[in-house]
């Protein structure tokens, strides 16, 4: 089976509510499962319409307990101050919402690098792995060949292997640079959409 949005990978993931066949690179992890871009945007308001009737309801039955005995010429048993006011009725705003946000990382990303200088070429391979509660668009990795006093004197990007990188998901990358002698140090970055990223490297 093939992603229906990258034709050329393999996977064996559906959308959970059209059963697109989609792969890590284009799946959208929701509250209510993975879907696909489509799907992923589809409003979710059901909790709202029924907060809404709840209102209305509420608010008629009030309004016949009031309305009624004028009609009839009666007098209510219980006098008005005692009725429920609309100030004290259930509202949008009063329903349940879903849980705060949990505060903001330090940094954006936790990764993993290391690079062999070879004969021809230095070689850099490790994983990045987005620490945010949003996706992280067109990550690249960055590494910069350094001079023995630690300015950068050449560098070179490639985007990491998954792209969207999801909330708390785990991409490997490798890179290879130009080899030169005189250059043997070296430093590792990251951008998203052309944005540096910050990156805490992981402690074996």
């Amino acid at each position: 089976m093939r992603c229906a949005y990258h034709p050329n990978t393999e996977t064996g993931l559906t959308c959970g509510r059209c059963d697109t066949p989609i792969c890590p690179r284009c799946l959208i992890q929701t509250e209510v499962g993975i879907r696909c871009p489509k799907c992923s945007q589809a409003p979710q308001r059901s909790h709202l319409l029924l907060g809404a009737v709840l209102v209305l309801g509420v608010v008629g039955l009030l309004a016949s307990l009031v309305m009624v005995p004028r009609l009839l010429g009666l007098k209510p048993d219980i006098p008005s101050s005692d009725l429920p006011t609309t100030s004290a009725l259930p509202t949008a705003a009063g329903m349940p919402t879903s849980p705060p946000l949990a505060p903001a990382p330090s940094y954006d990303v936790l990764i993993t690098s290391t690079c062999t200088i070879g004969r021809h070429s230095t070689t850099c391979t490790g994983s990045v792995k987005n620490l945010l509660h949003h996706n992280l668009q067109h990550v690249e990795v960055v590494v910069a060949l350094l001079s023995d006093d630690g300015k950068p004197q050449t560098s070179t990007a490639a985007p990491i292997d998954y792209d969207p990188l999801l909330p708390d998901q785990e991409s490997p990358w490798t890179l290879y640079a130009p080899f030169n002698p005189a250059l043997t140090k070296y430093s590792v970055s990251f951008r998203a959409s052309g944005q540096p990223l910050r990156a805490q490297k992981q402690t074996p």
